[in-house]
């Protein structure tokens, strides 16, 4: 049983990564946390985009994506010993630009 860190509304951050609270029971490893993948040409965090099409994030459950964004920074930050060699220069800020015009394109593009 992994202990809890800190609770950002329907998102646990525990010794073991990042659990959604409720029936959708999604988990991160800490491992997970650092997967990146490339937009425009640069590095961004993987999760905070894949997560926008996720239909559970969707209309009216929205705020479940701002509420990760919170305990994703706290993960990233809790694990920070963990983060491997490639994922040091990635760009927070270009993740959640994009993330934003996905959300506002309807996780179309």
């Amino acid at each position: 049983m992994s202990n809890v860190l800190a609770t950002f509304g329907t998102w646990q951050v525990t010794t073991e990564g990042i659990d959604s609270i409720g029936e959708d029971g999604y988990e991160l490893s800490p491992y997970d946390l650092f997967d990146t993948t490339m937009e425009d040409g640069r590095k961004v965090w993987n999760f905070p985009l894949h997560l926008t099409h996720k239909s559970w994030l969707l209309g009216e459950n929205d705020y479940r994506l701002d509420e990760f964004n919170q305990a994703f920074a706290f993960a990233l930050n809790h694990f920070a010993s963990r983060r491997p060699a490639h994922a040091h220069d990635v760009s927070d800020e270009y993740t959640y630009q994009v993330q934003k015009e996905l959300r506002v394109a309807g996780n179309r593009r």
